[in-house]
């Protein structure tokens, strides 16, 4: 990673740090290029801390934590997706949802094209997790270092809800959206986000 954009990278993770005090809420971060001169999405789950709780009666104790739960759509904008992969150990249960793009039922990590541009859905649980820190659900890669933009939920299906939705403790929380893009300079790729965006437009809806 250059040195421009490491930091620009970390300026966007503090803005988005600063927002997300409450309620879990979905992060996106770019470095690059790698060794292949691509460029590396993560895709990370905040949850919320104080929706944690203390199961009674599991055996044994897994202390005071939860289970998360995710349907998000995804749209990329200028580069070809090279790889796609789960974070199985923190999300090993694929789940179904709504998928906005095919207006059916899909499970797990569904890809596919449309309109050039490559559009992502995904509907996965976690393991129980003790701690607040983000998780990471998705590392994708895409082709290059050229202008590309990645976008999610709203922005990228056009609906408030389906693909847009974070749950956790029996609660619903949507809509998720936000976009971040690169792009390139003479010397260095810079990162511009709206990462926040999840935040500002996020409210609770409880099942």
């Amino acid at each position: 990673m250059n040195g421009k954009l490491m930091v620009a990278a970390f300026l966007a993770s503090a803005f988005v740090a600063s927002f997300a005090e409450a309620d879990p809420t979905m992060s996106a971060s770019v470095s690059g290029p790698n060794f292949a001169g691509n460029l590396e999405w993560q895709i990370s789950i905040d949850p919320d801390e104080n929706l944690f709780t203390d199961s009674e009666g599991d055996f044994p104790d897994q202390g005071v934590g939860g289970s998360l739960a995710v349907e998000l759509a995804f749209d990329i904008d200028g580069s070809a997706l090279v790889d796609a992969v789960v974070n199985t150990a923190d999300w090993p249960y694929e789940t179904v949802g709504f998928n906005p793009f095919t207006g059916g039922i899909t499970g797990g990590l569904w890809i596919d094209e449309d309109n050039g541009l490559v559009v992502l859905f995904a509907a996965f649980a976690s393991e129980f997790l003790t701690s607040p820190d983000p998780v990471v659900l998705l590392t994708l890669e895409t082709e290059g270092t050229g202008p590309t933009t990645l976008r999610w939920g709203e922005l990228a299906s056009g609906d408030p809800y389906f693909g847009a939705l974070i749950a956790q403790a029996g609660e619903e929380f949507y809509p998720q959206s936000g976009i971040l893009s690169v792009v390139p300079e003479p010397t260095s790729i810079v990162l511009t986000g709206m990462a926040a965006a999840a935040v500002w437009f996020g409210r609770r809806r409880r099942r």
